[in-house]
């Protein structure tokens, strides 16, 4: 059985500009309840709930030597919520966060969706963030995916030995506490992706009303205004 989902979309509090239409099959709908269900876990985190605060300063001398000021979370609270985001993060999880997203593109098809898909990808990516951080070891980009990859994959959920390799070349510049600080506001990045997603779902399954999410802003800036999807 198909479940039908009737969706009004409407821009900055406007009355609704367009609608989108879609039919889910039952295992598309339930791989929709699991990321609700599993984003909920991971929003109610200690961590999430307080901030995913941190912090570095970096100072430099004359001689050319830097010094690193960092301040991190309780780290206890961090790994408890790296261990409930890997359903959301891990590819080969079911609900996991981008098959979730291209369930909906795929079955909500109208250009106001895919808009907002769009933008959910480069925010979850961290493209968004590094269009105003970026910092590189040599060729490495430590504010990117594929670093905190690396990190996660030989520190956290894996000992991957060549990952590591990886961290151990851009920790030798940049100290892993120091480090730690850019891959938690690539987390927070995630997360924001994770929580307007989740809300969007849990408008298709009917859990709630209304739900806002991000709308491109010009190229290249975070956006800066919001649809409302009903």
């Amino acid at each position: 059985m198909a479940h039908r989902v009737s969706l009004s979309i409407s821009h900055n509090g406007e009355p609704a500009s367009t609608s989108a239409e879609g039919q889910f099959p039952n295992e598309e709908w339930d791989v929709l309840q699991s990321f609700y269900r599993y984003s909920q876990d991971l929003l109610a985190t200690k961590f999430v709930q307080d901030g995913m605060a941190s912090s570095l300063k970096i100072k430099g001398t004359s001689e050319g030597t830097l010094s690193f000021n960092v301040l991190l979370p309780d780290w206890g609270d961090v790994q408890q919520f790296l261990h409930l985001l890997r359903p959301l993060y891990l590819t080969n999880e079911v609900a996991n966060f981008h098959k979730t997203l291209n369930i909906l593109a795929r079955r909500l098809d109208s250009p106001q969706v895919h808009e907002i898909v769009g933008l959910l990808k480069d925010m979850y990516s961290g493209k968004l963030l590094r269009s105003s951080l970026r910092i590189s070891v040599d060729n490495a980009v430590v504010s990117s995916d594929e670093v905190l990859s690396a990190w996660l994959n030989s520190y956290e959920y894996h000992r991957d030995p060549a990952k590591r390799r990886l961290i151990s070349f851009i920790t030798q510049m940049l100290p892993l506490d120091a480090s730690k600080v850019l891959f938690i506001q690539l987390l927070g990045e995630k997360v924001k992706a994770i929580a307007t997603l989740s809300s969007l779902t849990a408008v298709v399954l009917g859990i709630q009303n209304t739900a806002n999410a991000p709308v491109p802003g010009p190229r290249g800036k975070p956006p800066d205004s919001a649809t409302e999807c009903a």
